[in-house]
């Protein structure tokens, strides 16, 4: 109970904050319960949690760094003198090696692979890491050259998983 008292109390510091930001009184606590929702929670117009917008990935493009950012301004985030470009996920791969995650459930697990037929893992070309975003956990998982890139993942239906490819950036696809 106290956890819930202290998200409540939180939730008001930033309505507090957002109403004098705006100049304007809102004395509706539904609108508060909408904007904490779309706003912090990051959830569409729908009601659905959007995933990728609890983590984006961007890429130096002059030394590669990828990174991951949780929150913030990503007009911030710069390296080697340069703003990061944003990565965005492909969901389709025409490519001969395949790039999107696959995944299968085992019971409250699933095993994710990259690759209908798995992607290869050699030194200069090789999917770097796995990561599975879910509404309030984002978990990563490095990988090397020469090992497979079969690993788990709790089932987190609506969590989004992410490949990132050396050569061909980064792939996505929803956990049904």
């Amino acid at each position: 109970m106290d956890k819930i008292y202290k998200q409540l109390d939180e939730r008001d510091k930033i309505f507090k904050q957002f109403n004098e930001e705006n100049k304007k009184e809102i004395n509706n606590s539904w609108y508060h319960l909408e904007y904490y929702d779309r706003i912090l929670l990051k959830r569409n117009e729908k009601g659905a949690i959007n995933m990728e917008a609890n983590v984006r990935f961007y890429k130096c493009p002059i030394c590669g760094n990828v990174i991951g950012l949780i929150d913030g301004d990503s007009n911030n985030i710069r390296c080697c003198g340069q703003e990061m470009v944003a990565l965005t996920g492909n969901e389709q791969d025409g490519a001969v090696e395949k790039h999107v995650p696959v995944y299968e459930r085992v019971e409250d697990e699933i095993v994710v692979k990259v690759g209908e037929v798995e992607h290869p893992m050699e030194k200069d070309h090789y999917i770097m890491w796995i990561a599975q975003v879910s509404e309030n956990k984002t978990t990563r998982v490095k990988l090397y050259p020469e090992q497979g890139t079969e690993t788990r993942f709790p089932y987190i239906p609506g969590s989004t998983l992410f490949a990132y490819c050396n050569k061909h950036g980064l792939w996505k696809t929803t956990v049904e």
